[in-house]
């Protein structure tokens, strides 16, 4: 065991460690082969240690929207708690501020899932460094965007390992590298699984399955938001990160703030109770940073993700030294004002997401540019110098080698909110329904949530106004002929609290793909969406249900509706009728699976299990229940076009009377 006091990650002492870890596993991978000499070995230890200090070199260091260089991971890292995301019971979670043997070491394979900014990319960087200080196996950290069709993780790997090596000298084959995996000494941080390009999502997802599969002997751990495509990794334990405490965003705060007078007025205030509604954004560490670079910008704290956003663009672009005397603005070489950059950067953030890329080489970040300079009529700037500006006079993008990446994934995707709710507004609705009717609305989750706060009419057109009338069609047609035993109000609840996704409830085992897509006609439909997963724990059950549900543009829709307090989702914790738990009766002894349905011959839907069942739903963390009444008023009143398009023609008819009645006085007068 090496002392971790030893290790100095941007010392020579880096290498002498890294080489305790490396060396018994080319020696295991290689035993035995005898055209595998020692000087050879000797060579392959070398080029491995180098490949891994160079991965500590360069994730041992974070860009933020704070300061405008790299900061040492473990300056500014606050320790995350990761929590089982199904687990039987309350799980206080694992803190990590090590590498804890009960996490990756014990579960082999883990997913950890979560919205954007909790810190999915932070805690792998900083797992990656624990991995090495507490000597547990040889890290290995693989950016999934940078994986292709064309690109495999052992293309990767043997590029990364042969990093640099002259013509002549041993290098590492793919069949070297194949060895090396088998013997299962290693750790792979596979770091952001939806930020793949959509191009390449299936290729890569099937090339990562494959990779787990093949060399099992390693340990795993996978970071992304929740992905439809992440189905294809049942046998990894999911994990997501708890909110951050205010003690714990408090604490980051003063990590950003150099003097601590700045950060003590911010907590100050966030103590007090004007700053309520901001409150829930201390929960998440990007929205804590950009909540911090708003109050050092303008001492105030606005209310709404975007314009956290906005006031970030707007700091970044004017910025300025406050060390140093004057003002000081750092010059942009493109010559464009804030609102004429803010525009380009709209047009950029809008390709971005809609490609599904966060980052480029120079040509694709210059072609970026000139699509966005051909939509921005009427300005003119040199697209290598705006390039240069986005890394330099105003860092929304960082440089990593040869690529450029936005510095969030989040922040393209504010931009690209922008520019549907601005330039691209006439495409509007082409945008949405194309996301709608290709079932990828989880992948604009964030976008969209911003589209609501950004441009009401637009949300309720094309996001509440389909939830509405779909739940009234649900609601009408749905759970018909029930024995009269079960009350029209728990019918109601019901209907209510299974309208989004389709609910599977098993018992005994996890269920199978056919069970979960197979209603009870037969018939096999296709899920596209991220599955929630919980345990209920009922009185007449040693073990607990399973619950399954699978969500669909409407749980989407929903969960952005709850989040935005909106009248057409209900509060759950006002649909309880009681908060007890009834026995479900008749599941058998043996494993089963039962979807959750309308099917009047189903187990669950018979009078003594059916507000048994309901309030499994209503357990259920990620359901949601709907408001009827608010969806059927909202149906019938729905006139927001007629409404405004009356609103102009009084206006505009106001303004012609006006005008003739000023001419009727002048004509007097004469």
């Amino acid at each position: 065991m090496v002392d971790p006091l030893t290790l100095n990650i941007a010392g020579v002492a880096t290498k002498e460690v890294l080489a305790v870890l490396v060396k018994p596993v080319i020696n295991a991978a290689f035993k035995g082969i005898s055209s595998v000499t020692d000087q050879v070995k000797g060579i392959f230890i070398n080029q491995f240690v180098d490949y891994i200090d160079r991965q500590l070199e360069r994730h041992s260091f974070l860009n933020t929207l704070v300061f405008q260089n790299q900061i040492p991971l473990e300056d500014l890292y606050i320790p995350l708690t990761v929590i089982r995301t199904a687990s039987e019971v309350e799980d206080s979670g694992i803190f990590i501020n090590k590498f804890h043997m009960n996490f990756i070491p014990e579960c082999k394979r883990v997913l950890i899932t979560d919205t954007a900014g909790m810190g999915k990319s932070t805690l792998m960087r900083y797992l990656l460094v624990q991995c090495i200080r507490s000597n547990f196996a040889v890290p290995v950290f693989i950016e999934l965007r940078h994986l292709s069709q064309t690109r495999t993780i052992l293309d990767l790997l043997q590029g990364e390992l042969n990093y640099e090596q002259l013509d002549g000298t041993k290098k590492f084959t793919a069949s070297n590298i194949a060895e090396i995996l088998k013997n299962g000494e290693l750790v792979f941080f596979f770091d952001g699984y939806d930020e793949i390009p959509f191009k390449d999502r299936e290729a890569v997802t099937k090339d990562v399955k494959n990779f787990v599969e093949t060399y099992p002997r390693n340990c795993y751990a996978l970071t992304s938001r929740a992905e439809s495509g992440l189905a294809a990794f049942p046998s990894f334990t999911q994990f997501r990160i708890r909110p951050l405490k205010k003690s714990e965003s408090f604490a980051l705060i003063k990590k950003y703030d150099k003097d601590g007078t700045r950060s003590e007025k911010l907590i100050a205030r966030l103590k007090g109770k004007e700053l309520r509604a901001v409150h829930e954004f201390l929960e998440n560490p990007l929205l804590t940073t950009l909540l911090y670079r708003c109050f050092e910008y303008k001492q105030n704290v606005p209310e709404k993700k975007h314009i956290f956003y906005r006031q970030v663009f707007d700091a970044l672009f004017d910025w300025h030294d406050s060390s140093k005397d004057g003002y000081n603005t750092r010059e942009k070489k493109s010559k464009l004002d804030l609102d004429s950059f803010h525009r380009v950067l709209r047009v950029m953030g809008f390709i971005s997401t809609l490609n599904g890329e966060i980052e480029g080489d120079k040509d694709k970040i210059l072609e970026w540019i000139r699509e966005a300079k051909s939509v921005c009529v009427g300005l003119n700037f040199s697209e290598s110098d705006f390039l240069e500006d986005l890394t330099r006079a105003v860092p929304v993008f960082s440089r990593d080698g040869v690529f450029y990446k936005w510095s969030h994934k989040s922040l393209a995707e504010y931009f690209a909110a922008q520019y549907i709710c601005t330039e691209g507004k006439i495409q509007q609705g082409e945008v949405f329904k194309h996301i709608f009717n290709e079932n990828i609305l989880d992948k604009f989750y964030n976008l969209i949530d911003q589209v609501y706060d950004l441009d009401q009419p637009a949300f309720r057109k094309y996001f509440s106004l389909p939830f509405a009338t779909a739940a009234m069609q649900y609601r009408n047609v749905t759970y018909k002929g029930l024995p009269p035993s079960i009350s029209a109000d728990e019918i109601e609840l019901r209907k209510s609290s299974a309208f989004a996704g389709r609910v599977v409830i098993a018992k005994g085992a996890f269920p199978t793909d056919e069970e979960i897509t197979e209603d009870h006609s037969g018939k096999r439909e296709v899920y596209n969406f991220k599955i929630s997963l919980s345990y209920v724990k009922l009185p007449n059950l040693k073990d607990p249900l399973v619950v399954i549900r699978l969500f669909d543009n409407m749980c989407i829709i929903g969960d952005i509706l709850f989040s935005k307090k909106d009248p057409l989702v209900l509060d759950k914790s006002k649909c309880f009728p009681d908060d007890k738990m009834r026995p479900i009766k008749g599941l058998g002894k043996k494993k089963s699976a039962l979807q959750v349905n309308d099917n009047n011959n189903s187990v669950l839907n018979l009078p003594g299990n059916f507000e048994a069942v309901t309030r499994v739903l209503l357990r259920s963390p990620m359901g949601l229940n709907v408001d009827f009444e608010a969806c059927k008023y909202f149906c019938d009143n729905f006139s927001d076009e007629q409404s405004r398009t009356h609103f102009t023609k009084n206006l505009l008819s106001k303004i012609t009377n006006d005008v003739k009645s000023e001419n009727k006085d002048v004509i007097e007068l004469k």
